[in-house]
C-alpha cells in the first residue's frame, strides 16, 4: 500500500514539474520582450511554441509571438500566430487590441481587414470577432460601417439590449431616425426602465408635438387636437422616468411646458 502511495506521489511530481517546465520558455520570451530584445524573444518564442501542448488553450503565447514575429517584419508568421491564439480560444477584445495596437499601429481599417482575414481561417470565431470589431468601430465614431456589423449581431440576438442600445445610437448618429425609434421601442419592451430608450422616446414625441401644435388654428377638428395631446402625453409618460432617474434641468423644463400646454394643474405644480 505504501509503495502504490508512492508511486502515485511520484507519477504527480514528475506531472507538475513536466507542467511547470513547458511553460519556462515562454516565461523568458515574455521577458525579453518585455525588455526590448525582440529578436532573442521571438526565437524563443519558438523554443516555447514547440514545447506547447495541443491541448493546452494557451492562447497569450501565440498572441504575444505574434506582436514580437510582426515587429521583426514577419507578417504572415504573425497572422498565422494571431489564427492560431483565436483557435485556442484568446477573447475577441483582447485579440483586436493586439492586432490593432501592434500589427496595425492603431488604424481601424487594417484592424478590420485583418479581422476578416482571420474569420476567413478560423470561421468559428467569427460572431465573436464581428461582435468586437462592430464594438470598436461604434465606440470609434464609425457609425455606418458599425451599423452593417452590429445589424448582424442584433438579428442573431435579439433580446441583447446592450446590442441594440449601440444600434439606436448608430442609426440616430447616422440620420436614421425612424428606425432608431423602432429600436428604443423594442430596449424598452425588453427593459421598461431604460434611460437612453426613454430620453430618445420622450424627447422624440415632444417634438412632433411642438411641430403639431404649429400646425394648428382656428379651423383644426377636435380630433387634430386630440392627437397632439396624445403626442404630449407620450413625451411626458417617458420624460417622467427619465427625470426620476436623473433630475435634469432640460427635461424639467420640457414637463412644465408639456403640462402648461395641456393644462394638467396638478402635474405642473409637481414641476415648479
Amino acid at each position: 500500500m505504501k509503495l502504490a502511495f508512492t508511486a502515485i506521489l511520484s507519477t504527480a511530481l514528475l506531472l507538475y514539474q513536466e507542467a511547470e517546465s513547458q511553460n519556462r520558455f515562454q516565461e523568458l520570451a515574455d521577458e525579453l520582450y518585455a525588455a526590448g530584445n525582440v529578436e532573442k524573444a521571438f526565437r524563443t518564442y519558438g523554443d516555447a511554441i514547440r514545447s506547447d501542448r495541443p491541448e493546452d488553450f494557451n492562447y497569450k503565447l501565440y498572441m504575444n509571438a505574434g506582436d514580437c514575429a510582426y515587429l521583426l517584419n514577419y507578417k504572415q508568421i504573425a497572422l498565422n500566430y494571431y489564427c492560431i491564439s483565436t483557435q485556442k480560444g484568446a477573447p475577441a477584445h483582447l485579440l483586436i487590441k493586439h492586432i490593432r495596437e501592434t500589427y496595425c499601429n492603431g488604424d481601424i481599417d487594417c484592424t478590420g481587414e485583418t479581422v476578416k482575414q482571420i474569420i476567413g481561417k478560423v470561421p468559428t470565431a467569427s460572431d465573436s470577432l464581428s461582435n468586437a470589431i462592430g464594438e470598436l468601430l461604434f465606440n470609434k465614431t464609425r457609425f455606418k460601417e458599425a451599423i452593417p456589423i452590429l445589424k448582424g449581431i442584433e438579428e442573431r440576438e435579439p433580446n441583447n439590449v446592450r446590442i441594440k442600445n449601440m444600434l439606436a445610437s448608430a442609426m440616430l448618429n447616422n440620420n436614421d431616425g425612424d428606425s432608431a425609434k423602432v429600436l428604443y421601442q423594442e430596449i424598452l419592451d425588453l427593459d421598461p426602465d431604460n434611460f437612453d430608450a426613454s430620453l430618445f422616446l420622450g424627447n422624440y414625441y415632444y417634438l412632433v408635438a411642438k411641430e403639431s401644435e404649429l400646425r394648428l388654428d382656428e379651423n383644426s377638428s377636435e380630433e387634430t387636437r386630440s392627437t397632439v395631446a396624445s403626442f404630449y402625453d407620450k413625451a411626458s409618460l417617458y420624460l417622467e422616468k427619465v427625470y426620476a432617474s436623473k433630475q435634469s434641468d432640460i427635461v424639467k423644463e420640457k414637463l412644465i411646458d408639456i403640462y402648461s400646454a395641456t393644462k394638467q394643474k396638478e402635474k405642473l405644480s409637481l414641476y415648479k
